[in-house]
């Protein structure tokens, strides 16, 4: 279960960190940069040895890359 988590915060973390930094400094990548931070290292954390229950804030960081996603969708939409 370690390796799992480990693998899939860096799988999502080398993801979102290209977009993020194709984003700058706008809403979009404040909202990945927080992502990225709350769930890949809530999932880094766990695989290191953090208690089970510091995975309950991993959502949080999910919902911050959902964010940022759709900021960044909205962005685009709006410069057609």
């Amino acid at each position: 279960e370690r390796m799992f988590n480990y693998a899939k915060s860096a799988e999502s973390r080398n993801i979102n960190v290209i977009i993020a930094g194709a984003s700058g400094f706008d809403a979009a990548g404040v909202a990945f940069f927080i992502g990225i931070l709350i769930f890949s290292g809530s999932l880094y954390a766990m695989s290191v040895g953090a208690p089970r229950w510091f995975g309950a804030i991993t959502p949080i960081g999910g919902v911050s890359l959902l964010v940022g996603w759709g900021l960044l969708i909205w962005s685009g939409i709006r410069g057609l």
